[in-house]
């Protein structure tokens, strides 16, 4: 109870009152009990007022209360200020001994993208595998948000990484371990012959009895212009020669090369002398020479075999 201002003296009933001298007999129990009831009775208010004033009741100035006055643990949610309550001014900064806020403190959901400055998270605020891919919003993470070497293929789930996710050109061989791509991680059709280096395919890569008709495409015969060659005199060991050159397709190999002797005027004096099939370029192309010892003039077509 706080009492402003003063309290005056209350006056109890004067002494005579209650011990007025008499010369008649003393008064019986009864009657004592009965005047002192009379007296608290007309006076209750003077005594109340008067024990107020003596210190019956408790009063406190502003300012008065301090945190050596308040119980421990006895400050509770619903003593605080909603509108003044704690701000950031009275939580001690996470330098200080058990100063700032720990997990327990903070109420599930309660820091939003909006409570993170920029660039404030790092790895070293992540525990392990701490995101998930439903904490990552759809193509929130790009190149520049990944370090160089930072993804190995422990932090990739079987069959985490699609198509969609991988750039043009994005994987390299560099990329790839040894024996690191099986079948079941090529679709069907998916490697065509722009995919297969030159001579990259050998007897040991191909299973036994793996390829069949429905593997093959049609073996398409590519013959080079008429190519006619002179020779003098027959059967004497010199030999005329001519060249002849033949292409597949861009979308084609080259399987073989052969010559073609359209006519050799009736002599079988006639010979292959030397094939190159060059494999690099962007069509595959062969060149082949043709000896003729007939004495006459013959000629042939190089013939490529392409699939």
């Amino acid at each position: 109870m706080v009492v402003r201002g003063s309290v005056s003296a209350v006056r109890g009933p004067p002494a005579t009152e209650l011990h007025r001298p008499t010369d008649r007999e003393p008064h019986t129990f009864r009657e004592v009990k009965t005047i002192i009831r009379d007296h608290i009775r007309s006076n209750i208010v003077g005594y109340v007022a008067l024990f107020v004033a003596l210190g019956g009741g408790t009063a406190f100035a502003a300012d008065t209360v301090f945190s050596e006055d308040i119980v421990d643990g006895q400050v509770k949610t619903n003593d605080i200020s909603n509108s003044n309550g704690v701000r950031s001014a009275d939580v001690r900064d996470d330098t200080a001994a058990g100063g700032g806020l720990a997990a327990v403190d903070l109420a599930p959901d309660s820091v939003a993208g909006s409570e993170i400055a920029a660039d404030a998270v790092d790895f070293g605020e992540l525990a392990p595998d701490s995101v998930r891919n439903f904490e990552i919003a759809a193509a929130e993470v790009r190149g520049s948000e990944i370090a160089e070497n930072a993804v190995g293929s422990g932090e990739i789930v079987t069959a985490g990484v699609g198509s969609a996710e991988i750039a043009t050109d994005g994987v390299g061989s560099a990329e790839i371990a040894t024996d690191g791509v099986g079948s079941a991680e090529v679709a069907t059709g998916a490697v065509g012959s722009q995919e297969i280096a030159a001579n990259a395919v050998g007897g040991a890569e191909v299973a036994t009895q793996s390829i069949g008709g429905d593997d093959l495409r049609f073996v398409i015969e590519r013959r080079s212009q008429l190519v006619f060659v002179n020779d003098g005199t027959a059967h004497d060991g010199a030999y005329g020669i001519g060249s002849a050159t033949v292409s597949c397709n861009a979308d084609e190999v080259m399987l073989n090369v052969s010559l073609d002797w359209l006519n050799d005027a009736d002599h079988n004096e006639t010979a292959l002398a030397d094939e190159e099939i060059e494999y690099f370029a962007e069509e595959h192309t062969a060149t082949v020479a043709g000896a003729f010892d007939g004495g006459d003039t013959a000629s042939f077509q190089a013939v490529a075999a392409c699939l």
